[in-house]
């Protein structure tokens, strides 16, 4: 919705690049960002940090952002209701993106304590470590001209691949 309300049509595909550019930034520097604030002034300190910057982020988002509302194309008609639990393909959906943020929490949560326990890395060493590979994602994935290889290439964690 705030993309189709915020951009103008011949800037979509930029603005979609923008978003995923900056997801990626974020998970590039939040995670040494953070274990830069473990270091410095502990766990409460990241607590409060992270608390006190969501809060300014809103109150800047509602002063900046004037609330727009998506104009409206079309309008849908339903004609026949369906239960979403007797649809095959969307349990399917919901089946796969489960085991996916399975996956995915393993990632934040169960790989540093390996790295902590198994590599006797610090809380900082692991954040520059997942920082590590983010950066030459975000090149990659400004090429105009991608390849099969280049894809597969660049969606491997190296830092972590050396790791494990």
């Amino acid at each position: 919705m705030a993309l189709h309300a915020y951009s103008k049509p011949g800037n979509k595909t930029r603005a979609v690049t923008l978003i995923r550019l900056a997801i990626n930034l974020g998970f590039s520097a939040g995670p040494a960002v953070g274990g830069m604030i473990i270091v410095g002034v502990g766990y409460r300190g990241l607590f409060w940090l992270d608390g006190i910057t969501c809060i300014l982020a809103g109150l800047l988002f509602i002063k900046i952002l004037n609330p727009k509302k998506a104009p409206v194309t079309e309008e849908v008609s339903i004609s026949k209701l369906q239960s979403a639990y007797t649809d095959g393909k969307f349990l399917l959906f919901v089946i796969a993106i489960l085991l996916f943020a399975m996956a995915f929490i393993q990632y934040f949560s169960t790989i540093p304590l390996y790295y902590k326990d198994g590599h006797n890395l610090t809380e900082f060493q692991i954040g520059l470590l997942f920082a590590g590979n983010a950066p030459s994602k975000m090149v990659r994935e400004q090429r105009k001209h991608k390849n099969l290889f280049n894809d597969l290439w660049g969606h491997i964690d190296w830092p972590k691949f050396y790791y494990s």
